[in-house]
């Protein structure tokens, strides 16, 4: 049979979870390298617009001459080098800067875009998270007692000669659809927070456990509250 889901308590608002996933999130944090890089290239074409000198030594291996008393046999020459390189070419220099300027700003757009949507996605998973919890809370607290009690009477009356085999049979099967139920919300939660732990990119589970809230102990996963505007 499968283990009972782990569980362990935390208790985050929704604002510290926006922070964490504007800071963690691997998406928006490659979002950010790419607009870092298209802003650098920026400053690349703005110095294409630069003059450039080049300075250079070189050298000529002459050896040795092939008569006796030469001057400066054997002296290889040095060659001092200067170059200047002039950009002429200034509508070419000036796309450039403008094409990095508007990859700049479309990666920024896409990085505004994209916390959106993640924040989109948050609030989705904060509601299947709370809508988790009130199942589980609806099914524990009131509709699977109320199915045990109902199963116990049908019991009683089978062995009492008042109630049917039948009426059993559905008691249990109503018993063991609420349970199965329950089991089902957990799960949804379990799903739920893991989804809010990727969006925010931190592992919320070992931040704050609740004292036996692992293997088969009680529930103790805190939906986090909504902040007030």
């Amino acid at each position: 049979w499968p283990t009972h889901v782990e569980r362990a308590g935390v208790a985050v608002d929704e604002d510290a979870l926006r922070g964490w996933m504007r800071a963690n999130n691997p998406e928006l944090l490659r979002l950010d390298a790419v607009a870092q890089q298209e802003a650098a290239r920026i400053g690349v074409a703005e110095k294409r617009g630069w003059p450039g000198f080049t300075l250079g030594v070189d050298y000529i291996e002459t050896g040795p001459a092939r008569m006796d008393g030469v001057s400066d046999s054997g002296k290889d020459p040095v060659v001092a080098m200067l170059s200047v390189s002039l950009p002429i070419w200034r509508s070419s220099i000036g796309a450039g800067r403008r094409q990095a300027e508007s990859q700049t700003a479309a990666a920024l757009k896409e990085r505004v875009g994209m916390e959106d949507r993640l924040g989109a996605d948050l609030e989705m998973a904060l509601y299947r998270a709370r809508d988790a919890e009130r199942r589980i809370e609806l099914y524990r607290e009131s509709l699977v007692p109320k199915a045990e009690q109902a199963f116990r009477v049908a019991l009683s009356g089978f062995g009492s000669a008042t109630a049917s085999y039948l009426d059993v049979i559905d008691a249990e099967r109503s018993l063991l659809e609420f349970k199965l139920a329950t089991e089902r919300a957990v799960a949804d939660r379990a799903i739920a927070w893991a989804e809010i732990e990727r969006i925010a990119g931190r592992d919320l589970g070992a931040m704050n456990p609740s004292p036996g809230a692992s293997g088969g102990g009680e529930d103790a996963i805190t939906t986090p509250s909504r902040s007030t505007p």
